[in-house]
């Protein structure tokens, strides 16, 4: 039968028809982004190139290539003369690359790209599919960082660290391993497990029947666990060695990573700890200060006599039972925690002594020095405890009489002085300063004698003093004198305050008339942040004196007329005493009637013969 055109046209049409439908299926239903170029322009693109650039099918069409492709590659070639010549390239041969895109919202990404030549409807393009990276490159960069770090940790571990593969041969021998055992890592990598070196250095393990069952069973005796070996250094001296090993599966069967710390110092230490602790426990007993000895927990493991003495409490009831901290007080547990702490995570650079209080069984508060010192290889710690209560009293006792008269109980003059400078900083502008003299003390003291006068002074400190606030600087400047230091002090306050001193002076005499109280007074006050404090002193100090000239022969007369009435009462007045105040007539001016009075006083005092 003889062919028919027609009928084989008809076929090769439906054939190719077929194969673009299948074509098209693919080319939209692919995972990859796939765009076809024609003479370097794009004639075709799927879905999958939206999704990749973030963008519709007008805003591809219409941005492409300017759009989606940065001015420059990572290596920094022009990206359309790069992309063009590979184009052109791939229509004989296919090219595959690496390529930095743009989203359409200027985002860049990586991308693997395969160019290569297609026949469509009779036509060759050149088909690029275009695959995004960027998550294989983060993953990849992570796990460089990953294994960088890796690599760090290993090398520069302090501890040695030798890795077998999963036929037994070394593959990691670390700086730490060089150091402990004195192999270099190239003598070390490609040795197998049961090698003699590793029989030399662990005579006392099994490594064939060790390393028999961890490659076949991922198991093995003393997996796991940590184990202490000694074993024999080139030059004789004797090591000791901590060693752990565990498993780690891949998927051609078992590797063994060995973690070796040489502890030869700290076995040392701890044999001399052991032969010397009779002695320890000699001097740990009979020092003169309280000792105890504590683990991690602050449990009291040893207290000795002295702890028993300054606590209240006998080692039976400490030793076992009490937390150190329990004898801490409230208000210095937050500092003790503080500085324990410090020791915990920086032992090398802590404090080793501190002072503290601590209180005793019958509630009373000690100031003490506490010194900390570790034992070596352990996290137990012995405590010393130094009793300095009496110390820290004397001190205090100290501090307080150099800065207060003991007379009266106030300030000094070195302190005002002090606070003198210090308010001149102008920081608490305007100051009062209010300077007082006791009128008439010398006359006291010498007609009722020095225990009157000092009751005088007595007197008007607690006068003045009850007229201010705590805050303000109340002090005995000299013999008979005071002065006030008032910050933040207008010129209306310091009139009140003066005011308040009068009325405590007469409210005083209401009480005690003998001998009457009296005092001058004068103030002044900074005008602004130029005034020196030492002219507003002088300024104080002349209006008190102005006081004092003022009320002076008012005064004076009162005074002797009180000072009659004292001795009028006194049953023991000496011939001595009538002899001061006959002189004291001579420097005092009052009126005659008074004078009188005095002599004829003077004169019933007289001894008889």
């Amino acid at each position: 039968m003889a062919e028919n055109p027609k009928g084989e046209g008809r076929k090769s049409k439906r054939s190719i028809r077929e194969s673009e439908i299948k074509f098209r299926t693919l080319f939209n239903s692919s995972s990859d982004a796939i765009v076809l170029f024609k003479q370097g322009q794009i004639v075709d693109f799927n879905d999958k190139v939206l999704e990749v650039f973030g963008c519709t099918r007008e805003e591809f069409k219409a941005g492409y290539p300017d759009r989606f492709l940065p001015p420059q590659q990572p290596d920094g070639r022009d990206s359309q003369t790069v992309r063009l010549d590979r184009l052109q390239a791939a229509q004989k041969t296919p090219q595959y690359f690496q390529w930095r895109n743009l989203k359409y919202d200027g985002t860049p990404f990586d991308v693997e790209v395969s160019l290569s030549p297609v026949t469509i409807k009779g036509e060759v393009v050149v088909q690029a599919i275009v695959r995004d990276i960027t998550e294989r490159r983060r993953i990849e960069e992570a796990l460089r960082q990953s294994e960088a770090k890796f690599r760090s940790i290993i090398e520069y571990s302090r501890d040695g660290i030798v890795l077998f593969d999963e036929t037994g041969r070394v593959i990691e021998w670390n700086q730490g391993l060089e150091k402990i055992f004195v192999v270099k890592r190239e003598q070390a990598l490609g040795l197998y497990a049961w090698d003699d070196l590793f029989q030399r250095l662990t005579p006392a393990k099994d490594i064939k029947g060790f390393f028999y069952s961890l490659l076949r069973t991922g198991d093995a005796p003393t997996l796991n666990q940590t184990m202490e070996h000694e074993f024999v250094m080139p030059d004789g001296r004797f090591h000791t060695i901590e060693e752990v090993s565990f498993a780690i599966k891949t998927d051609r069967g078992y590797m063994c990573c060995w973690f070796i710390r040489d502890i030869t110092e700290r076995k040392l230490a701890e044999r001399a700890l052991r032969e010397s602790e009779e002695n320890y426990r000699a001097i740990f007993e009979n020092t003169g200060t309280a000792n105890i000895k504590y683990g991690e927990d602050t449990i009291i493991q040893l207290a000795n006599a002295e702890a028993e003495r300054l606590s209240g409490y006998s080692k039976e009831e400490i030793e076992g039972k009490m937390s150190w901290t329990e004898f801490v007080t409230h208000d210095e547990i937050p500092k003790v925690k503080r500085i324990t702490a410090l020791i915990n995570n920086h032992p090398e650079g802590s404090p080793r002594s501190y002072e503290t209080k601590i209180k005793d069984r019958r509630g009373s508060i000690h100031n003490v020095i506490i010194t900390i010192q570790l034992i070596p290889g352990t996290l137990k710690r012995v405590v010393s405890i130094l009793d300095i209560t009496d110390r820290k009293q004397t001190e205090e006792k100290l501090e307080y009489l150099s800065l207060h008269d003991t007379l009266t109980g106030l300030y000094n003059r070195t302190f005002f002085e002090e606070e003198m400078r210090r308010l001149g900083d102008g920081r608490r502008l305007p100051v009062g300063i209010i300077v007082c003299d006791v009128d008439g003390l010398k006359m006291v003291n010498d007609s009722l004698g020095h225990d009157r006068g000092d009751r005088l002074l007595k007197d008007a400190a607690e006068a003045i003093r009850g007229c201010f606030r705590d805050s303000d600087v109340v002090a005995r400047i000299g013999g008979d004198e005071f002065a006030v230091l008032v910050p933040e002090c207008s010129k209306e306050v310091a009139e009140e305050a003066v005011d308040r001193i009068k009325t405590a002076v007469t409210q005083h005499n209401q009480r005690y008339p003998e001998p009457t109280l009296s005092i001058s007074v004068g103030y002044a006050v900074t005008a602004d942040e130029r005034s020196s404090m030492a002219s507003v002193f002088k300024e104080a100090d002349n209006n008190m004196y102005r006081d004092k000239f003022f009320r002076g022969q008012h005064y004076r007369s009162r005074l002797i007329s009180s000072l009659i009435r004292a001795m009028e009462i006194r049953d023991q007045s000496s011939a001595e005493s009538i002899h001061r105040l006959q002189r004291l007539l001579a420097i005092s001016s009052v009126d005659s009637e008074l004078i009188d009075k005095i002599i004829r006083l003077i004169e019933d005092h007289q001894p008889t013969d």
